[in-house]
């Protein structure tokens, strides 16, 4: 008797187990949120220009995931910040649609098959505001709708080249998400100009190279965070009122004046560091002017730390290049600039260079990771820097 009691218990185990494995499986192919209404346009005809995107992610493989399916947001989207390596499903839709001058476009008889999608990643941005091709950019990308500018590539799947914009659907998506009726090979497919077949990809921290499910912890987004609150010093920090609404699209931002030797510091529980890879925030440059010549950006120091023990290695702002850059409104010439540090760097490497383990941190400055607690932005100059701050982030995994 007691044999056949073992063999129930193997036999729900087992079913169990392949209930976990299930829901897991679907949830990573399950979309994020329902199809919408968009507009696509496509870049690339130089076979390179895709390579230069505001995400900084260089050179892709065609090896890589989703290849050269990528694309460029509209600066002015609710969607816009923090979207670098985030991954939406695209189809053609067929559609009446206009554009941002109000012209009618008939695009019912563009679809390949209305049916057919294309997972894409964002790698680059549309700027509303770009002198060199004021134009088209003003035409497109200024909010008017969701608007993508789609590779070459990735928009041939789903339409021909011919019409130069087309109606979509859209929905954001994990990256390793399946399309159920994925855009097959395009009918009039542009050859990979540039291809490199030996190219060896560097380390990405694109959410589907991360075990779990990237999980931001913010700092500061209009308002501290949960958890957190001011530890600054020798700072001023000027009243909310002077700063509503003047941040990163519309939201709340910090500002302050910090004095010599002292900082504008974000202070919670221990723990906030544990399987965190990386810092995001942005800052207000001003008006840029060509190339980001005239952009403000206040020389500080970036640094992390166990409150009750001395800090970690200190980075210059300059020592990372920015990711993404959004205006501070619709039509507007000055812009915040967005940084992105990894933490190693905090214990004497790179921050430049991108991780997608957690396990890369361990801490720093004679404190573990879960001994971390502080966020500061330093002025170690003779100087008074000014400086305004949005969308203060941790970025990593959630332990499960």
């Amino acid at each position: 008797m007691p044999q056949y009691w073992v063999f129930a218990l193997l036999f729900i185990f087992v079913l169990n187990c392949q209930r976990l494995t299930t829901t897991a499986a679907q949830s990573m192919n399950t979309p994020y949120t329902p199809w919408l209404s968009g507009r696509a346009t496509f870049y690339g005809l130089d076979g390179w220009n895709i390579m230069k995107g505001s995400c900084n992610y260089g050179y892709i493989g065609l090896q890589e995931p989703l290849g050269w399916d990528v694309t460029a947001l509209a600066d002015v989207l609710t969607a816009y910040p923090e979207s670098c390596s985030m991954c939406i499903e695209v189809r053609c839709y067929p559609a009446v649609i206009s554009d941002n001058y109000g012209n009618i476009l008939n695009r019912t008889g563009a679809c390949f098959n209305p049916s057919y999608s294309v997972v894409t990643r964002v790698t680059d941005t549309c700027p509303c505001t770009f002198a060199p091709n004021f134009y088209s950019n003003r035409r497109w990308c200024c909010g008017d709708m969701f608007h993508m500018d789609m590779s070459q590539w990735a928009f041939e799947k789903l339409a021909s080249k011919k019409w130069g914009v087309m109606a979509t659907q859209y929905r954001m998506v994990p990256c390793s998400y399946q399309p159920q009726n994925p855009a097959p090979t395009s009918p009039e497919a542009t050859p990979f100009y540039g291809n490199n077949p030996s190219f060896v990809p560097p380390t990405r921290d694109w959410p589907e190279y991360e075990v779990n499910e990237p999980q931001p912890l913010a700092a500061f987004t209009g308002n501290y965070g949960t958890g957190f609150f001011d530890a600054s010093w020798n700072t001023l920090i000027y009243p909310s009122s002077t700063s509503s609404g003047q941040g990163v699209l519309g939201q709340n931002a910090i500002c302050a004046a910090i004095s010599p030797n002292g900082a504008l510091a974000f202070r919670a529980y221990p723990g906030i560091f544990t399987n965190r890879i990386s810092l995001h925030f942005w800052m207000y440059v001003g008006v840029t002017g060509t190339g980001g010549s005239t952009a403000q950006v206040a020389d500080i120091n970036i640094n992390v730390r166990n409150s009750k023990v001395a800090g970690c290695t200190p980075q210059r702002i300059y020592a990372v290049s920015p990711t993404q850059y959004a205006p501070r409104c619709t039509y507007c010439t000055d812009y915040w600039w967005r940084w992105v540090y990894y933490l190693p760097g905090f214990t004497g490497g790179s921050p430049a260079n991108p991780i997608n383990n957690p396990t890369s941190f361990s801490g720093c400055g004679s404190s573990s990771a879960s001994q971390l607690d502080q966020i500061e932005f330093r002025n170690d100059g003779t100087n008074t820097k000014f400086i305004c701050l949005s969308d203060i982030h941790l970025y990593g995994q959630l332990a499960y």
